[in-house]
């Protein structure tokens, strides 16, 4: 029975579908890691950023706080909101120095259930705080430090100096308001602004299978008379993924360049070998196929396991607005391709074999 299955069998056929492996393993982890990128800054947004929905005011922000939030929490499929008020502040250090930044004020334990920022931010940070949250990079630049006391007032002049003690710093801030976006908690912005203190957005996290965009056709009516616009993160984030995608081209000429040599190296052996040797009986066959099989998911599990040590080449171009959960860490995922592009390599074999036959 041996004899039979390895009849037809010989080491260049089984070194010519290894081969063939090992570039259906190419074209998988290549594109599997275009896929990993768009679902790791689908996530990263989601849960970093925006909530799954924003209630965004249209008038420059909503006088019935109370009234709206109680609104947001009783509708069925709300999880957890958090409200936002966003401004323009000067940021006075000890030493006279300032900047002008944009200021993201929220509840800190509420802004915690919806996008889970409280994972971003170093010094122990945890529970209901009060204070200046401000991004690492400050630190680091020596202008600012936690358990410091900074001078906020309004850009225009129109308020302030206040002291504001700084309680801690985030690792990543907001991707959509700038990397020197500082966050102060909701109640210590409201004592600063007093009667300007206007929420301009809320941010919405809905309950695991509920489609967003259902959800805001669904409720769109309830807030008709708040002057109030429902948007999606999908929506929200199409510009930030247009500026991402632009600033990560290394990887992506990288994803191609892998994707199209692979491609032209499948076509050049089926065609350089395609009167080399009979077809093998079918017994053999399963057997090269096994080979075929096992050669595409090694090289798919060690590209996988060895992409770490040159991933910091194509993150560095883009790691500082790509939105990590956690340290900056290029993600693979699996799809269509973990299947279809063994199936079609095989696929493009057999067609010039058949058409090979003298």
């Amino acid at each position: 029975m041996a004899t039979a299955i390895f009849e037809g069998w010989n080491a260049r056929k089984g070194t010519h579908f290894a081969v063939l492996g090992v570039l259906a393993g190419l074209l998988v982890w290549a594109l599997g890691l275009g896929r990993g990128f768009d679902q790791g800054l689908d996530i990263g947004v989601q849960t970093m950023e925006t909530g799954q929905v924003q209630i965004v005011s249209t008038g420059g922000g909503f006088d019935q706080y109370f009234r709206l939030r109680s609104l947001i929490e009783g509708i069925p499929g709300v999880e957890a909101a958090s409200a936002r008020l966003e401004f323009s502040a000067k940021i006075t250090n000890s030493q006279g120095k300032f900047l002008v930044v944009p200021v993201r004020a929220f509840s800190f334990v509420q802004e915690n259930k919806v996008t889970a920022f409280q994972t971003r931010v170093l010094h122990g940070v945890s529970g209901p705080i009060s204070g200046l949250l401000i991004p690492k990079s400050w630190e680091d630049r020596s202008f600012l430090f936690p358990s410091e006391t900074a001078s906020l007032s309004s850009a225009d002049g129109t308020w302030g100096p206040v002291a504001v003690t700084v309680a801690g710093s985030l690792e990543r801030t907001s991707v959509f308001l700038g990397p020197d976006t500082a966050f102060l908690d909701l109640d210590t912005a409201q004592a600063i602004l007093g009667a300007q203190a206007f929420v301009t957005d809320f941010a919405v996290r809905l309950a695991p299978g509920i489609d967003p965009a259902d959800w805001i056709k669904d409720q769109r009516e309830a807030f008709a008379g708040d002057n109030a616009d429902l948007k999606s993160w999908k929506d929200q984030s199409k510009e930030f993924r247009v500026r991402l995608i632009a600033q990560a081209l290394p990887l992506f000429i990288f994803r191609d360049s892998i994707v199209l040599a692979s491609l032209l190296g499948v076509l050049f052996l089926a065609w350089r070998l395609r009167k080399s040797f009979p077809t093998p009986r079918k017994k053999a066959i399963g057997l090269l196929v096994g080979v075929f099989a096992l050669a595409t998911i090694a090289t798919v599990w060690i590209l996988w396991l060895l992409f770490p040590l040159w991933e910091t080449l194509f993150v560095e171009s883009f790691k500082a607005d790509y939105p990590f959960p956690g340290p900056p860490a290029l993600s693979w995922a699996s799809g269509w391709e973990t299947v279809a592009v063994p199936v079609i390599v095989l696929g493009i074999c057999a067609l010039f074999r058949k058409r090979g036959k003298p």
